[in-house]
């Protein structure tokens, strides 16, 4: 009797793990043709009409496309989500996202933590879970940050400190039909930076030499991104993909080339793709080298006659290295319909002093009535002067953002 008993809880088991196992296919197989035969074709028709910015396409087209866009996201998650925790030094926060937020872990440490804090995942939910453990989630944490798909309208009541903030940003420049009138436009320090640079004896040349992109990947692009964002680079097929649709830009110095980044354009607008400094030539980081790959990409624009130059993407982050980079080339915020199907809600009623002031230091980017503006928490606790405010609030209008949302 006892062996007939093993024998049948064993087969149990083995069903039932051959029904989790044939499960997990299935999802995975429906995921990807949601993904290969909705979403992507959709985001290469958001493409074509959102990054042409003299295109005669109608905003309400390019929602449209967006929003069926973002509902094959959601479709994907197949309504579930992950909770992770992260506990640093001085606060604690909870994370709900799905699997598709890029980098989830190291974004979060990045952009909310000084230093790596501690991760441990605490389990799947559902979607509609999120309202009623919300109060839970805000108890056992000093932040949380839902990360929901667009469609998703929610907006939690009785929360102290609420703030909504896209995960990325675009920024376009403006090209001007001369170009001493964008450098009679720029930051101080940007101009004086660009006048240092050019005496260094940079030149460039445009390639479509599928050897010149063998170079740029391997001894350039590859060690560039793990030396200065210590991440793991997209394949080397998806990097030509984007080459045979334009050509590299690239930099020499004393005759060898020390530094390329892929370009190609839709419409009127120049992609500023992926860039790299070759492994020997770190040392020209000091003499401007990325600072020339910027300049160089903005005059062969010129050359060309196009009206914009699309660098792609940043976090929304008034002090973000990136964004403030082009800040002070005079960038201005565009609207993101081509990359985010998420937004972020940040919410705490018991917000600490550390992690207020950290916050008013990076100065995250809202999203308040349909544009952006800056959010700061008010208060001298918080640490903002009166002096750093009257700053946001000059920079503000400069790079397309509204009045500055002061939370207290």
């Amino acid at each position: 009797m006892t062996k007939k008993v093993i024998a049948l809880l064993g087969l149990i088991l083995a069903l039932v793990g051959f029904i989790f196992f044939f499960y997990q296919k299935v999802i995975k197989l429906v995921q990807a043709t949601i993904f290969n035969f909705w979403i992507e074709p959709l985001q290469k028709i958001l493409r074509l009409t959102s990054l042409d910015y003299d295109s005669t396409w109608p905003t309400w087209f390019n929602k449209v496309i967006a929003g069926l866009k973002d509902f094959g996201w959601l479709l994907m998650t197949v309504g579930k989500v992950n909770v992770t925790q992260f506990k640093g030094e001085d606060w604690s926060v909870i994370f709900v996202h799905d699997d598709f937020t890029f980098h989830a872990e190291m974004e979060i440490s990045q952009i909310l933590f000084p230093t790596p804090p501690e991760v441990k995942f605490r389990k799947r939910i559902f979607i509609w879970q999120i309202p009623s453990l919300l109060p839970q989630f805000l108890n056992d944490s000093d932040l949380v940050v839902c990360e929901l798909n667009r469609l998703i309208k929610w907006q939690p009541h009785g929360i102290k400190y609420l703030f909504r903030s896209p995960p990325w940003l675009r920024m376009k420049l403006a090209i001007p039909p001369k170009l001493s009138d964008l450098t009679d436009n720029m930051a101080n320090g940007r101009r004086r930076s660009l006048v240092k640079m050019q005496k260094q004896g940079f030149t460039y040349q445009f390639s479509h030499n599928p050897a010149d992109l063998e170079l740029f990947y391997y001894k350039m692009h590859v060690p560039y991104i793990a030396y200065r964002h210590e991440a793991k680079p997209e394949p080397f097929e998806t990097k030509q993909a984007m080459f045979k649709k334009g050509g590299l830009i690239m930099v020499k110095y004393q005759g060898e080339t020390v530094a390329s980044a892929l370009r190609h354009t839709i419409g009127s607008t120049l992609i500023a793709g992926s860039l790299g400094v070759h492994e020997d030539h770190f040392d020209l980081f000091d003499k401007g080298v990325v600072l020339a790959l910027t300049w160089y990409t903005i005059e062969w624009a010129h050359q060309q006659n196009l009206h914009h130059v699309e660098f792609g993407l940043t976090r929304a982050q008034l002090h973000d290295d990136v964004f403030w980079a082009r800040v002070l080339w005079g960038m201005q915020i565009q609207p993101n319909l081509l990359d985010d199907h998420t937004y972020r809600l940040f919410a705490t009623n018991h917000l600490p002093i550390t992690l207020g002031k950290f916050l008013n230091k990076t100065t995250f980017i809202a999203e308040v009535d349909g544009g952006y503006s800056c959010v700061v928490f008010g208060g001298e606790e918080f640490g903002l002067t009166d002096e750093e405010l009257a700053n946001i609030q000059k920079i503000s209008p400069r790079v397309g953002l509204k009045n500055v949302l002061i939370l207290s």
